[in-house]
């Protein structure tokens, strides 16, 4: 860990330096939502370094093994061989949201090789990118790397107006930032894709968060827009569950 910081009231930013430079790769060939898979360790169990999985399996019941979380690469730095990772803080502090609280440079963490599958296409005529809390690093980067003169439209929802982040996507990009207030998280997301005037044909769509906002997105695109299911990038990250 070489730096940690506070961004806002509800997100954190880690930026990690890998051993394996080709972990923080760019350019053309890297995709826009490529994720690392941390792996952290339960409660107050410490893994001997250096950590190798296999060996920790090997030694340790099932309940003191790692658990793997899953965060999209906020920023590539190759020069430096570094990832950020923005983490938003949850009110319920779960193994990641309590990690992130407590990490601190100099700190290490295992993680599994990068993933990603997803990259802007280059003859969409519109991208509609659409996200909340969760999904806000991989919808930001999936924005910035939108080919140049490329037309879309980015919905990201948060708590309030302190959440809001900087996203350096191409001119033609209209951003709106929908803040959440006591709504139930995705429900704006949800009404203001409705209510979106876009075109036709040719719309690419990439909308990641809470799962039933996303199926209730995904299902509007497919059955009121007729947008091609090949067209759609869909995922869900968290379900909302009522606070007991």
């Amino acid at each position: 860990m070489t730096q940690v910081r506070q961004l806002t009231p509800r997100r954190r930013r880690v930026v990690l330096h890998t051993d394996t430079p080709e972990d923080a790769r760019t350019g053309p060939d890297a995709d826009t939502d490529a994720y690392v898979r941390l792996l952290l360790a339960p409660g107050n169990v410490t893994y001997p370094e250096p950590f190798d999985l296999d060996r920790v399996k090997a030694a340790l019941p099932g309940e003191a093994w790692p658990r793997m979380r899953s965060y999209t690469i906020r920023h590539h730095h190759p020069r430096t061989a570094e990832i950020t990772l923005d983490f938003a803080l949850h009110d319920r502090d779960g193994l990641a949201t309590t990690w992130v609280r407590r990490v601190r440079p100099g700190d290490t963490v295992p993680y599994l090789q990068p993933r990603g599958t997803y990259r802007p296409a280059a003859h969409a005529a519109h991208h509609l990118l659409v996200g909340d809390d969760t999904s806000l690093s991989a919808v930001a980067a999936a924005a910035e790397r939108l080919p140049s003169g490329a037309r879309a439209t980015v919905l990201l929802e948060v708590d309030s107006a302190h959440e809001e982040q900087p996203v350096d996507a191409p001119a033609k990009t209209d951003i709106i930032w929908l803040h959440r207030g006591t709504h139930r998280a995705g429900t704006l997301l949800a009404d203001a894709v409705r209510h979106l005037h876009l075109p036709t044909q040719g719309l690419h769509a990439f909308v990641h968060g809470e799962t039933h906002a996303v199926r209730e997105i995904r299902g509007h695109l497919l059955h009121d827009r007729g947008v091609p299911r090949d067209r759609i990038s869909a995922s869900g990250y968290w379900r909302h569950t009522p606070h007991p």
